[in-house]
């Protein structure tokens, strides 16, 4: 089973994607992250963390969501 990641996942085009790979039937694991806490993207992941706010640019590259205790390998 692959695991996606999609960031950005309240945006159109991040929910569209993880809308997309759910209907498609391929067995996927599908994580989602975003800043906004009222997302619709949690419908659509199986796993979906909220990403602090980038008020710095060096704060999103620390930023790694685990699934299940396991880092993802991205």
């Amino acid at each position: 089973m692959k695991r996606v990641l999609v960031s950005g996942a309240s945006g159109v085009v991040g929910y569209g994607i993880l809308r997309s790979l759910r209907r498609s039937g391929q067995a996927c694991f599908l994580v989602g992250t975003s800043i906004y806490h009222d997302s619709v993207a949690p419908a659509f992941c199986d796993v979906f963390e909220q990403a602090p706010l980038p008020n710095h640019l060096s704060i999103s590259i620390g930023f790694s969501p685990r699934c299940d205790g396991t880092e993802l390998n991205c």
